[in-house]
Parts: structure tokens; C-alpha cells; sequence
């Protein structure tokens, strides 16, 4: 459908299959995933596939297929490496198998690896934090995400048994982010954005250096394209000038594809100014910093940043407005200053620190 709409055959730098879990599919079914794509886009050897995986529902053999059919950057949900709180969130998944996932990975030629890290889980304490760190650093992957568990129970059910546990609290949280943060920085890797963090010779490493970094939805990138289709349900498209996100309802996406048209829920059209909006918080987002005269003249939220200004997570230096190394782990508040949409709902999401 997406194809017959296009007024011609665009060349794609990447395909990425993200979570939940994609790779429950079978090999061959991605192959014809990819050959129907490559029926109305041009998708080339520079055309970058990668993938989110679950390191459960790996082996040699499916790690064979799948370097086979061209995936060259895998993002392995990790997570966390201790046993006790593998069996709380029902994840049961050792350090053993993540090393012997992580060397038939290399031994086919998917070099590229990425590991998904979680602070915030049940049971979960500074110092297996550490652990966790010193572990993942072990198995030298390419880069590395740090996210902050979402306990959401009003949105998803099944978090609720998961309440019997002990949880960290906000302040733990916090501090186990920052644990993490300062041992991948002292293991060599460069700090990313927010939460990425990237060896030396990686692509986010480069364009950070060269300052080509760039935040879409997947997260930090190196791909300037302002075009991202997204397949799927809940899935977001972002183009120049607009923003489209599918159903999150499995039932009422099937039957709008039977029926033939786009299982569209909601969209926007940008204005000049959320354009330049979005241009902002992608740089605060990626560089801490952005020229003073780009945001004199945008309404915000001025009490909200005086009070930050007051506890010194961002001043104004040499004219620029600067998130300092304190309001870093705090930049999606500063970011949300400049976003006159954000409006925060108690009980729907869960907090941003």
C-alpha cells in the first residue's frame, strides 16, 4: 500500500526491526519482509539492517540465517545479568548464554553489537548494578544504552504482580544510572546523548566527534534522513513537515489493512515553528547547547527555567543557553521547557527521572 502511494522508488540507508521481540520470526520470514521492501524502495549493500533481539531465542543456526540475509547491527535486550532479578521479571537468560550469543554474533560476520542495559528493576542494587556493568564491558560491545525501567501498571497489567518485590525508588535510580554512566566512561566508551554510549571507531562516536549526531525515534543516530516509514502497529512515521503514528490496537490494524487503507490513529502537520522546535531539542538532546539567539525569540516555559538555572543544571555562557554536566541526566525536563504541546498526565506515563 505504502509502495502504490509513492510517486517514486526511494532509496533507503536503513531497516530497522524493532521490540518487542523480532526476533521470534523465522529467518525466511524476514527474507520475504525484506524482498517485499525491496519491491518499492531501493535497498542496496550500503542499506544498513539492523535488529532488536531477545538473546533467548537465539542459536548458532538462527544467527547463521540471519547473517545471511544481511543483518548487520543487532541490539541484544540484556538487561540485567543477575539471576535473582532475571526470575522477578521472568527473564531467565545467564551471562553464559549472552557471551556464546555474542560470539557466534562475531563468528558470522554481525560485528556491529549493541547491548541494552535496565536500571530500575525489581531487586536490582548499586552494587549488582556494578556487576552488571563490569559484565557487559567484558563481552566488548560496540555501544551500549542505559534505560530506565517504566513500572506502569495502569497501563500494563501484568506489572502489577511485580510489586511483591522490592523496587528502587527514584533516588536509587538515579544513582544506579549514574554508577553505570561513570563505569563505561572510565571502560573507554564516550558518552552519547542521554543514555547511549559508544567504543571508539563506532558510528555514533564518529558523528558525535564530527557533530553529526542526530535522535529520531529509534533513538541516537549517525542518518541525517528526515524520512523514517514506520510498519507496524504503534508504529511512528516521521517526515519534514509531519509526524503519523498507527494504531496500537492489533485488531483494528488488521482490519484497516484488510479493508485496504492506512491503520492511521493520529498525525500532525508541522508548523515553521515545531520545525524549528524539533531542531532545538534534537541539539539539546544530542549537544547539551544551542545558540541563544535561536531561542529568544520561542515562547517557553520561563519558571520552569529559572528554577533550573537556580540549581545550576543549565546558564547561559558566551552566547549560548547550556545544559551543565549536573542537568544532563535531567535534559528531558530542560528539553520539554521549549515544547508548548507537553502537557505532563498523572497516571499515563510513567516519570522521566
Amino acid at each position: 500500500m505504502v509502495g502504490e502511494a509513492l510517486t517514486c522508488k526511494p532509496r533507503v540507508s536503513s531497516i530497522h526491526f524493532g521490540g518487542g521481540t523480532p526476533n521470534i520470526l523465522k529467518a525466511a520470514d524476514l527474507r520475504i519482509l525484506i524482498e517485499k521492501l525491496a519491491e518499492h524502495f531501493e535497498i542496496d549493500k550500503n542499506t544498513e539492517i539492523d535488529m532488536e533481539m531477545d538473546p533467548r531465542l537465539l542459536d548458532r543456526e538462527k544467527i547463521k540465517d540471519l547473517s545471511a540475509i544481511g543483518i548487520s547491527r543487532i541490539s541484544l535486550g540484556v538487561q540485567d545479568f543477575n539471576p535473582d532479578v532475571q526470575k522477578a521479571v521472568n527473564r531467565i537468560q545467564p551471562f553464559e548464554k549472552v557471551q556464546e550469543d555474542v560470539l557466534a554474533l562475531r563468528e558470522f560476520g554481525i560485528k556491529s553489537l549493541n547491548f541494552d542495559m535496565m536500571v530500575g528493576l525489581p531487586l536490582q542494587t548499586e552494587d549488582n548494578i556494578l556487576l552488571n556493568a563490569e559484565r557487559a564491558i567484558s563481552l566488548l560491545p560496540d555501544r551500549l544504552a542505559v534505560f530506565a525501567y517504566a513500572h506502569v501498571p495502569w497501563m500494563k497489567k501484568h506489572q502489577k504482580l511485580l510489586e511483591k518485590y522490592p523496587m528502587p525508588q527514584a533516588r536509587e535510580r538515579f544513582e544506579m544510572s549514574k554508577v553505570m554512566s561513570d563505569y563505561f566512561r572510565n571502560a573507554g566508551y564516550s558518552a552519547i546523548g542521554i543514555d547511549h554510549f559508544a567504543r571508539e571507531g563506532d558510528a555514533l562516536y564518529k558523528a558525535k566527534a564530527a557533530g553529526n549526531l542526530y535522535r529520531n525515534f529509534q533513538g541516537y543516530t549517525s542518518d541525517p534522513s528526515e524520512t523514517i516509514i514506520g510498519f507496524g502497529i504503534s508504529s511512528i512515521s516521521s517526515f519534514n513537515g509531519a509526524y503519523v503514528q498507527n494504531t496500537t490496537d492489533s485488531k483494528e490494524y488488521r482490519e484497516a489493512l484488510l479493508d485496504n487503507i492506512f491503520a492511521v490513529k493520529r498525525g500532525r502537520i508541522l508548523t515553521g515553528e515545531d520545525i524549528q522546535r524539533r531542531s532545538i531539542i534534537g541539539r539539546m538532546m544530542c549537544y547539551f547547547e544551542v545558540g541563544l539567539e535561536e531561542i529568544e525569540n520561542l515562547d517557553c516555559d520561563v519558571q520552569r527555567l529559572e528554577e533550573l538555572e537556580k540549581d545550576e543544571m543549565v546558564v547561559i555562557d558566551n552566547g549560548k543557553f547550556v545544559i551543565t554536566e549536573n542537568g544532563k541526566p535531567f535534559t528531558r525536563i530542560v528539553a520539554a521547557c521549549f515544547d508548548p504541546y507537553y502537557k505532563p498526565e498523572e497516571g499515563r506515563h510513567a516519570r522521566a527521572v
